[in-house]
């Protein structure tokens, strides 16, 4: 087996890893947790303890399922939320894409030495994306109780701070393996260069 073939193996095994990992941070609802300064006691329950970034699996506590309170807490979520939801999809998109390619480019049988150069450029993409769907993330999830003042159907949150919770670290394992991804593609397309 050729070297490069290799690396396409190593790279699409790195993809798929990084696709599964974006799908389920984006997916699951782990990545702001509220936490009650004053105890860790969750009495007063107008606000979910644990949300993601799209409004699935939004549930009050112990509230009738009537209300639409999750409709009403993400149309009033700042910017900033819709720009992470944006970047982190578009990484979803490039990562699909990346895996695409990178089978089509394996099946191939000849011009390797040019085709293979776009797998460690989407990968690229994907690391940019997730790293501004990140870094906007933790940078303002630090204020997103100030930032929630608008939302006055829900209890007072004086006493709560948010944090980063699992999704967002599971998104952190996914900037990782695009990281690997870009030198698995970098090689890979170096050996497809030399013929090896």
């Amino acid at each position: 087996m050729c070297c490069s073939a290799l690396g396409q193996i190593v790279y699409g095994a790195l993809m798929l890893l990084c696709l599964v990992l974006t799908a389920v941070s984006i997916f699951t609802p782990g990545w702001t947790k509220f936490k009650d300064e004053a105890n860790d006691d969750w009495n007063n329950k107008q606000v979910p303890q644990n949300f993601g970034i799209l409004p699935l699996f939004c549930s009050i506590p112990d509230q009738p399922s009537e209300t639409d309170d999750c409709s009403t807490w993400f149309k009033n979520l700042p910017t900033y939320y819709k720009v992470v939801i944006g970047a982190m999809g578009i990484a979803l998109i490039l990562e699909i894409c990346a895996l695409v390619w990178n089978l089509v480019t394996f099946c191939a049988c000849c011009c390797k030495k040019n085709i293979l150069h776009p797998l460690y450029g989407l990968a690229g993409a994907i690391f940019v994306f997730l790293a501004i769907g990140i870094v906007t993330f933790y940078v303002k999830n630090k204020h997103l109780i100030s930032d929630l003042d608008n939302i006055n159907n829900f209890n007072d949150l004086k006493d709560k701070t948010s944090e980063t919770s699992y999704s967002f670290y599971i998104a952190c394992a996914a900037l990782i393996c695009s990281l690997l991804s870009i030198v698995a593609g970098i090689v890979s397309a170096c050996f497809a260069d030399i013929h090896c």
